[in-house]
């Protein structure tokens, strides 16, 4: 039975919750599942976002208000397809989706929206994390998991596992996974029914019947995360996608027509995040999977992933993107510092 991809435009009401160090440029960021501790359930997820260095270091650990009281976020510690992070149209921050615990019992995702309603939270560059208020997805129904959130301003647009009743923008289509937002334009990945990865022309805001699909092969393929070279979409893009089932990352190349399968990455399990350095001599490309984040370089030719960072006993990996980059305005005030600096130096 087909499903249907609830994507909902909702005003943002949020709290700010806790601050930690700046992120740094260039180096990436993980979300990660679980407290280390006690073993991963359906029912609940600590959350916690690692800031990692392109060679597997942590730099430091953001620790998500994960409490059950109303205000903190959980995603679920076995659903694999949940804990998806994307960047938000600035850069400047990183959303996801989860769930508030306020009741009921069982699995996160079986949970009535009165007991656990469908939010999303964000981690902006400086660190600080804030939580979106009910009038965000408040009203998916149960058996629904939030997979991937992306924001848009003060929009947010959630892809879910199956028919909502949101009363507010229905696009068509199956089992939502990932989310991008890439040059202007939202693109979203799904599963099942007509596999692939879609594109919307801007960020829709009334009902849509359906999107562009830009990949869909017949066989083989899984889309979760993915990640799309710079500039728009033409004749020499390519898209670097994490497929969940079949344990590898593919590149495909865009001849402005057409996709084609150029390069397959494979690895020892299944993947479900991607962030790709486009600006290296040859495209680094990393990936997220429950337990290592994997990197390899695409020096044109089939090759296997490599482990720099493993998750650890009782964690997970889920969701992976690059570090967000600081607002224009902080970036102002810190040129304008540095100046200030240099001429006291004098």
């Amino acid at each position: 039975m087909n499903k249907i991809l609830t994507l909902t435009v909702a005003v943002v009401c949020s709290a700010l919750i806790s601050a930690a160090a700046s992120f740094t440029a260039g180096n990436l960021a993980v979300l990660r599942i679980g407290d280390g501790v006690n073993p991963l359930v359906n029912s609940n997820g600590a959350v916690s976002i690692l800031e990692v260095a392109p060679a597997g270091g942590v730099v430091q650990t953001i620790a998500i208000d994960s409490s059950t009281n109303g205000n903190g976020i959980n995603i679920s510690g076995n659903a694999t397809s949940e804990g998806q992070l994307v960047a938000d149209t600035s850069k400047t921050a990183l959303s996801f989706g989860g769930y508030w615990i306020l009741g009921g019992s069982g699995s996160l995702s079986g949970r009535s929206s009165a007991n656990a309603p469908r939010v999303w939270g964000k981690v902006a560059n400086d660190g600080t994390y804030t939580a979106g208020g009910t009038a965000t997805f408040y009203n998916v129904g149960t058996t629904k998991n939030i997979r991937a959130v992306a924001l848009n301003g003060a929009d947010a647009y959630g892809a879910f596992s199956g028919s909502l009743n949101l009363g507010t923008i229905q696009i068509t289509n199956v089992n939502s996974r990932g989310l991008l937002i890439h040059g202007g334009n939202l693109y979203y990945s799904t599963g099942s029914g007509a596999v692939g990865t879609y594109a919307y022309v801007g960020f829709p805001t009334v009902p849509t019947a359906a999107a562009q699909m830009i990949i869909n092969p017949s066989t083989g393929f899984d889309p979760y995360d993915f990640a799309i070279s710079p500039g728009t979409l033409a004749n020499g893009s390519s898209i670097y996608i994490a497929n969940g089932t079949i344990s590898l990352v593919q590149r495909w190349n865009f001849d402005g027509a057409t996709w084609t399968l150029a390069n397959t990455f494979t690895n020892t399990e299944a993947v479900y995040g991607i962030a790709v350095d486009f600006g290296a001599p040859q495209p680094i490309v990393y990936a997220a999977a429950p337990n290592a984040l994997y990197m390899v370089v695409d020096a044109g030719s089939n090759a296997t992933m490599t482990s720099i960072l493993s998750a650890g006993a009782n964690y997970v990996f889920r969701g992976l993107d690059w570090a967000p980059v600081p607002e224009p305005a902080a970036l102002g005030l810190l040129a304008a510092a540095l100046v200030l600096a240099r001429r006291s130096r004098r």
